[in-house]
């Protein structure tokens, strides 16, 4: 729409000149194509303006401001010798344009409100956004509109500007007077410490930590102590089993690692953090209640199974029933119940007593993936069911009975195992 409007202007102003050229006119008409011409002159530069905040330097600026010299030229003609003085078109009079600021392309601008902490990431963004300008004094009204939140720097720079100080050298002098290494240090070494320990292994607060200490620019082994200090256990526990430990921390090394967790967090499925495995532990059984209770059913019919020894790691079969032990001729009956092996035993699945893996209610009730995701929830071998070590590095060699594949048979998806069972 802008694009649009800054050509109909141009072909307005075209059609002035145009008009000048060839058409005679009085002086009072003179005078009015005149004003037209200065109307339409300014309300491109508006647009254009506008375009430049958006896009950078436009090149219809060019090309805009020779139609509208070509225009002034020709109504410049038309006029008499002795009304040139008092002329609108007159070369003091238009020397005489529209006001800087009026000129100035809209750019979104850093803000200096002088902590000397700021300073370096006010100044880079600074000379990035005015890369392009060579001009001191547009430079220097740029510089005016970024100290217009701290009075002392902007009234800095417009004392070095009355005195025609060159603007590099104004800028020289500017930081010298506004950025105190010692202090902005201290600040930034506050803002790190300041910064919330973790708690959780989080993408996004990562991702603020790097933030922070990138601006401290420091790359020393004490300040990447400090940032190590903020981590959460298992976040410095993988930071530190990859370092190197016989070299000096860096930050620049210790933000690559710090990136490459994040990546990885953000896009890791959540898994649901669990108490650890004690002995009479009992989790929220999230099964539904009618199978917990058939599968303990069965395994109290069977009636008490013979010891069996605490060496045995995983059942791959269910053990037969074995006979009810007789009490001899005059012995004295027991007065309490005796507690059967599957009472004694812990179910190697879900970490809890009365019954044996086989019959593991948490299981049975689970689909094949989500039998698979139970058993890696609590950070178990899918093979062996062991905690000691990852499937990849299982040292057993037994395999499915189903399918023969490196997993244990109770996550097999194939239904033959529970039938055969049941």
């Amino acid at each position: 729409e802008a694009a649009r409007q800054v050509a109909a202007l141009e072909e307005a102003m075209r059609a002035i000149g145009l008009e000048a050229k060839t058409v005679a006119m009085e002086d009072d008409m003179v005078a009015v194509k005149a004003d037209m011409l200065e109307g339409l002159y300014r309300e491109g530069c508006g647009v254009l303006a506008r375009i430049e905040a958006k896009t950078g330097s436009s090149q219809r600026r060019g090309p805009f401001s020779d139609v509208y010299a070509t225009a002034r030229v020709a109504l410049g003609r038309l006029r008499k010798a002795e009304q040139a003085s008092s002329s609108v078109l007159d070369a003091t009079a238009l020397a005489v344009s529209v006001p800087r600021q009026e000129h100035l392309p809209r750019i979104d601008l850093p803000k200096f409100g002088g902590d000397p902490s700021d300073w370096p990431a006010f100044a880079s963004r600074f000379e990035k956004r005015l890369s392009g300008e060579q001009g001191d004094a547009t430079r220097y009204a740029y510089l005016q509109q970024c100290f217009s939140d701290y009075l002392p720097a902007r009234q800095s720079a417009e004392a070095f500007e009355r005195a025609g100080m060159p603007f590099e050298e104004a800028w020289v002098r500017l930081q010298e007077r506004f950025y105190k290494k010692r202090v902005a240090f201290l600040g930034h070494f506050r803002a790190i410490l300041d910064a919330p320990k973790l708690t959780t292994p989080s993408s996004n607060a990562l991702m603020r930590l790097i933030d922070i200490t990138e601006t401290s620019l420091v790359e020393e082994g004490f300040i990447v102590s400090v940032v190590l200090s903020k981590l959460d256990e298992d976040s410095l526990s993988r930071v530190t089993r990859r370092a190197d430990q016989q070299a000096i921390p860096t930050w620049k090394g210790l933000r690559e690692e710090l990136d490459s967790m994040a990546s990885r967090l953000y896009y890791e499925p959540k898994r649901q953090k669990e108490p650890a495995a004690r002995p009479g532990f009992k989790s929220p059984a999230s099964a539904p209640r009618k199978t917990a209770y058939v599968a303990t059913a069965m395994a109290a019919t069977m009636g008490p199974q013979p010891p069996v020894k605490s060496c045995v790691a995983r059942d791959t079969a269910i053990a037969p029933a074995g006979p009810a032990r007789q009490t001899t001729k005059g012995s004295t009956p027991a007065t309490a119940p005796t507690k059967t092996a599957d009472d004694r035993r812990m179910c190697y699945a879900c970490d809890r007593m009365g019954h044996k893996g086989n019959f593991c209610p948490e299981i049975r009730a689970r689909s094949a993936l989500e039998r698979v995701n139970f058993i890696m929830e609590r950070g178990k071998c899918i093979n062996c069911f062991s905690r000691s070590h990852a499937a990849r590095e299982c040292p057993s060699e037994k395999r499915c009975n189903n399918c023969t594949k490196k997993h244990h048979t109770m996550l097999c998806n194939s239904a033959e195992y529970f039938s055969a069972n049941e």
